[in-house]
């Protein structure tokens, strides 16, 4: 048996949110009702499927038939005949095991599927900043060796305009990059 715990202007939360078993299909429920005078019925909907019952205090209510689905529920407290308030309840997620159906509470699986999620997230931040700061690191190098390529360039164009020898074509820097590129690359002049 489970038991819910009525709030004013909250969700009913069931006492024990671990999953459990519902066995032969039917679970019996003990309201926590509040101290107010009047009736109070319990509504459930479970796959278009909707069942009210009159909740008589100190007793249970039990569920039947059911099945694979999401149970949503509440109860409504009437007086003379006139609703008074709705104690919404939190959703039962029903899931076939076996012979035997496995009932889990919305919010508490809800609150796992987040707490696993802010993990991933925090991982994922972690891993998000360590590869800014490679890639920061990477960009500093590539310019410390940009730099140093731009210095050796700039002295091997020089080597050249001053060298007799080597400068039989009168080429201009772009074109002696270009050249070098070339040699380095296998092709011919």
């Amino acid at each position: 048996m489970r038991k819910i715990k009525l709030k004013s202007n909250g969700i009913g939360r069931y006492d024990d949110v671990s999953p459990f078993l519902i066995e032969s299909g039917a679970l019996d429920l003990e309201i926590d009702l509040p101290n107010k005078s009047g009736e109070f019925y319990f509504v459930s909907e479970l796959n278009g499927k909707e069942k009210v019952q009159r909740i008589i205090r100190g007793s249970s209510v039990t569920l039947s038939d059911l099945e694979t689905g999401e149970l949503k529920a509440a109860v409504k407290h009437y007086l003379r005949g006139e609703l008074i308030e709705v104690y919404k309840i939190e959703p039962l997620l029903l899931k076939a095991v076996e012979k035997d159906l496995s009932a889990m509470p919305e919010f508490a699986l809800l609150t796992g599927e987040i707490v696993a999620l802010k993990e991933r997230t925090e991982t994922l931040e972690k891993r998000l900043t360590q590869a800014e700061e490679r890639a920061e690191r990477a960009d500093k190098r590539f310019e410390e060796l940009q730099m140093k390529l731009d210095g050796l360039i700039e002295y091997a164009y020089l080597s050249y305009r001053e060298n007799v020898r080597l400068n039989t074509h009168d080429l201009t820097k772009e074109e002696f990059v270009s050249a070098i590129v070339a040699v380095d690359l296998g092709e011919k002049l």
